[in-house]
């Protein structure tokens, strides 16, 4: 419980004269922690496959240094400060030991994630994404974005293809994130109120050349005139 300590100073002056003071300090004493681990995902309750989750391991009242941690894919970078790249299973388990300085071993029960895939990507123009309304004009000269909406992973994406459909015309296909001349050709004769559909998008992470996603979802724009 709080405490308080009284104790006095005593001392001499510059004129050699012998001067005391008293003075009190409180406090509160705990009882010793119980070494619980405190195992936690920054972003959320969740990690995913083919990415770098920042995970933060501690246990109360033991040091960084005298703690260890393991699971498939887990790699320490610094004190508590942990990176888990999650393999195939649905499941990773994480198991930490602890030493205490009077050389006690902690062990934790395993605490365990659920591992899950990227979700899937949606199509965006301008930063909109789903059904948008726009002129023709700007649409022909508009790139085509992908990107993950509520996402807590600040993920770039990067379009490699995508397939235009303009009602009445020939799907046309083109490489890149920017309209080709087809696509410009198909779009400059829509009609207002035309549907024009963009699907088929393929998109890769930026700096991650490993994880495949899935067929990002089209994006369907309305032409205004």
């Amino acid at each position: 419980g709080k405490k308080t300590l009284n104790y006095t100073i005593t001392a001499k002056d510059g004129f050699g004269k012998t001067q005391s003071y008293t003075e009190k300090f409180e406090y509160e004493a705990v009882n010793p922690p119980d070494h619980v681990p405190l195992v936690s995902a920054d972003k959320m309750n969740v990690v995913y496959r083919g990415l770098d989750n920042p995970i933060t391991i501690s246990m109360p009242g033991i040091s960084p240094n005298k703690m260890k941690a393991s699971a498939p894919g887990l790699v320490k970078k610094s004190g508590t400060s942990y990176i888990l790249r999650p393999q195939k299973s649905e499941t990773v388990r994480i198991n930490v030991v602890g030493t205490t300085d009077n050389g006690e071993t902690i062990k934790s029960p395993p605490v365990t994630f659920r591992i899950k895939n990227i979700p899937q990507s949606m199509a965006s123009i301008r930063g909109q994404f789903g059904s948008i309304k726009m002129p023709k004009s700007s649409l022909a000269k508009s790139s085509i974005g992908a990107g993950l909406p509520d996402f807590l992973f600040d993920l770039k994406l990067r379009v490699s293809s995508f397939k235009v459909k303009v009602p009445g015309k020939t799907t046309v296909i083109v490489n890149g994130g920017r309209m080709n001349s087809q696509a410009q050709k198909a779009i400059a004769g829509a009609k207002r109120g035309d549907i024009v559909t963009v699907f088929g998008i393929k998109a890769s992470i930026v700096g991650n050349s490993s994880y495949r996603l899935k067929e990002v979802l089209p994006i369907s724009v309305e032409i205004s005139n």
